[in-house]
């Protein structure tokens, strides 16, 4: 499995994260480190 893109813009240009999901996104990357 790739590692999750720790850029919110990164994420943002794939499309991949929703606005809603985004605390969630930012608390798995924060735990990943």
């Amino acid at each position: 499995d790739r590692e999750p893109h720790c850029s919110v813009h990164t994420a943002l240009g794939q499309g991949d994260i929703d606005p809603r999901r985004y605390a969630v996104f930012r608390s798995l990357c924060a735990e990943i480190g």
